[in-house]
């Protein structure tokens, strides 16, 4: 008697009125509660894991040889892009190239080392910088031949990378170069 006097007061039920009615909907609300809290935790930790592009500017193309020091961000998928900000209706070099000529080698000094050819006949055309208002870019990084490293390899995250880039052919001087990554959402901040 005691328990059912106690389960009817928490229920809402008063005194002698009906303690099942009260349970099932107590108990109804209970189940909703845990479903909706375990959806919520599922959908937090999925979110956590969902990967969003990134992007630095890493240096304005004013040198032939440009020397570059950065923290390697937490992500993945790395590469280089050439932002063009004017280019806008040029006709293209090509499908997908750019509508200027250059060539050069990106030199990968720290943490590992390796030279990577780039050029305009090997650069993809991308929208990835179109979040910082540049509307045209070139992947440098993206169609480098199978025998050599592939770059987000190169450069797994954490610590200090230095680059070098040096163009035999420059590129006009209104672009620059950007890194450019995807990052776990919970990793947004580092």
């Amino acid at each position: 008697m005691p328990f059912c006097l106690l389960s009817g007061v928490i229920g809402g039920a008063p005194l002698g009125g009906d303690v099942s009615a009260s349970m099932r909907t107590l108990s109804k609300w209970l189940v909703a509660a845990v479903l909706v809290g375990g959806a919520a935790i599922f959908l937090n930790d999925y979110a956590g894991r969902t990967k969003v592009p990134r992007q630095i500017k890493l240096a304005e193309c004013t040198n032939a040889v440009l020397s570059i020091h950065f923290l390697r961000p937490k992500g993945n998928h790395f590469n280089l892009v050439l932002a063009t900000p004017s280019v806008g209706d040029e006709p293209m070099g090509g499908p997908n190239r750019p509508p200027f000529t250059f060539s050069g080698h990106i030199r990968v000094l720290a943490p590992s080392s390796a030279d990577l050819p780039i050029s305009s006949e090997q650069c993809e055309r991308c929208n990835w910088l179109q979040s910082r208002g540049i509307p045209v870019g070139y992947i440098l990084t993206w169609n480098l031949r199978t025998n050599y490293p592939r770059f987000d390899q190169l450069l797994s995250a954490g610590g200090e990378a230095h680059l070098e880039v040096g163009f035999e052919q420059p590129p006009p001087t209104n672009t620059s170069l950007w890194l450019t990554w995807l990052q776990p959402w919970k990793d947004r901040d580092k």
